[in-house]
């Protein structure tokens, strides 16, 4: 049986396993940590103004993010991709630095109160590209000789179909299905490691219109664990344990892989008090504690104003907070990685048939530690009114 190196500190951290490896010992299963972090931020129009999607009617990323909110009276094609900067997360390691195309791609379907959508998601992406780094072991802490350029990335693709019903225009429900697929790879000096499955995933929600100006949302999202083989092959280039920047290796074999999501509950208002403004608030509960050890259940918090410049124009900001699920020695471990965004938007009527969104999530000028991301992103929709 042929064995590899796996960074193991490395591998806890970026979504990869959480076990010391020992020789020769094969695993039946172990978790495959997602963080926080890393999940797409799907939406322009949502996201432009701080991600309070909750109780917003008409998003055309509505199936993933209230289906409730899906509202369209023809035919609609809507398409976003996003780019993620380069960020400094840990040990001096870079994060990000990746575009996702696309983010979302999806069609919306009116009938009578019904409506419908299809369409694909990028619900999470990671990357990781750690550079070259010297293999040291207690023997020759100068370096063995061996140079190795780890590189990470887990992505999980979402196909959705989604319905929605309202009632007497004063109450909308909606349920949206997700087929999830996983693909991790990792590369390891000439090595290479893969691992792909699928599993599925439920989005639910409702809105309540109080009144013409006043609106209540309320959704829940569920992804199931999705259990896959991760398998390398090639050759390492090492010979022997080690460490790399002070993180052990160790020798191991193919091995079976559980990556674990949150489930969340949503809750938000919008309020419109004029045709120029609206206001948006949204409170998300993220159950992170069953997932791991050193996991605490986190509240994210999401603030938004929409302002109506004409019929074509309208503009966004927003705040939202993104807090590391991390707790306890894990936390000690890693360092401060909480962070506070900054958001901003715009959405333009182009022609009667097409509309283009933008927006910025930043989180430099409200986040104190030195892990910082920033996430660029744009839509094009078809099919307006």
């Amino acid at each position: 049986m042929k064995k590899y190196f796996c960074l193991f500190g490395l591998c806890v951290l970026f979504s990869l396993t959480n076990l010391v490896f020992a020789q020769e010992v094969r695993i039946s299963a172990q978790n495959a940590n997602i963080l926080q972090s890393s999940f797409t931020q799907i939406g322009t129009q949502a996201w432009g103004a701080g991600g309070a999607y909750i109780a917003r009617k008409g998003l055309p990323t509505a199936a993933f993010l209230n289906p409730a909110g899906l509202q369209v009276s023809d035919f609609s094609v809507y398409v976003e991709s996003g780019r993620r900067l380069k960020s400094d997360y840990v040990f001096g390691i870079d994060l990000d630095n990746q575009i996702i195309l696309p983010g979302f791609a999806g069609i919306l379907i009116p009938f009578n109160q019904f409506s419908f959508s299809l369409g694909y998601a990028n619900l999470y992406d990671i990357n990781i590209d750690i550079g070259e780094a010297a293999v040291t072991t207690e023997v020759s802490p100068d370096g063995t000789g061996a140079v190795l350029s780890p590189k990470f990335t887990l992505e999980v693709h979402s196909f959705h179909g989604s319905l929605k019903y309202e009632f007497k225009n004063k109450l909308s429900f909606g349920i949206t299905a997700l087929l999830n697929y996983l693909r991790d790879n990792q590369k390891l000096g000439e090595a290479n490691g893969s691992g792909a499955d699928i599993g599925l995933g439920i989005i639910g929600g409702s809105q309540i219109m109080i009144s013409d100006k006043f609106v209540i949302g309320m959704g829940f999202r569920y992804n199931s664990k999705i259990k896959y083989k991760f398998e390398f092959s090639g050759d390492t280039g090492t010979t022997s344990p080690g460490t790399i920047r002070g993180t052990p290796i160790f020798i191991v074999s193919d091995f079976m892989l559980e990556a674990k999501f949150p489930w969340s509950m949503q809750t938000g208002i919008t309020f419109r008090p004029s045709q120029a403004f609206t206001f948006s608030a949204m409170v998300d509960y993220q159950n992170w504690s069953t997932l791991a050890e050193n996991f605490k259940n986190k509240t994210q918090f999401h603030l938004g104003v929409d302002y109506q410049h004409s019929e074509e124009m309208r503009f966004s900001i927003g705040f939202f907070t993104m807090n590391s699920q991390f707790d306890g020695e894990t936390r000690s471990f890693f360092g401060e990685i909480d962070q506070r965004f900054l958001t901003t938007g715009i959405s333009l009527k182009v022609t009667n048939q097409f509309r283009f969104s933008a927006s910025v999530l930043d989180a430099h000028l409200l986040t104190d530690n030195d892990f910082q991301q920033t996430y660029i992103m744009a839509g094009l929709q078809y099919g307006l009114e």
